[in-house]
């Protein structure tokens, strides 16, 4: 065989196996992003985990959001109020949101109320986050589990 021809199918060889290799590694770079950020993400809120109980949202209540930016910025609706806030992630988990602020509608006592101030003080003592298929757990410091679905 000549040898230019047995170098040009080297070459052709050795192309093709390099463009496998870059697209395996944007294919893995889209996966990791997808994972490990919340920005541009859309959730609904659908339980809270106290004591190692999980509670779900009553369905009477409208539909309570959270959504997340790509710049850092926050904005949740909850049972009567909406709030926004400033969101920082570090490392792999590490989620701390500053600044919430909240509109001030009286939602009247009883269980209204105590899911608001729930996902008010869960949202402002949040330490941590875990995106696991389509759902997101927020940890906090006053050990609550906020749960939230993907909002379609």
């Amino acid at each position: 065989m000549n040898p230019d021809k047995l170098n040009l199918k080297n070459m052709k060889i050795t192309l093709k196996f390099l463009f496998c290799i870059f697209i395996f590694i944007l294919a893995s770079c889209k996966k990791d992003e997808n994972i490990s950020s919340l920005a541009s993400t859309n959730w609904i809120f659908v339980s809270i985990n106290k004591n190692d109980i999980e509670e779900k949202v009553p369905s009477e209540f409208r539909e309570m959001t959270l959504d997340f930016t790509e710049t850092n910025i926050l904005f949740a609706r909850g049972v009567c109020n909406s709030l926004n806030g400033k969101y920082l992630l570090s490392g792999n988990d590490s989620l701390v949101v500053n600044d919430l602020i909240t509109t001030c509608v009286y939602c009247g006592d009883g269980n209204p109320h105590i899911w608001e101030e729930l996902y008010y003080n869960g949202l402002s003592n949040a330490t941590n986050y875990f995106l696991n298929d389509n759902t997101l757990t927020l940890k906090t410091s006053i050990n609550i589990e906020l749960n939230f679905k993907i909002k379609n």
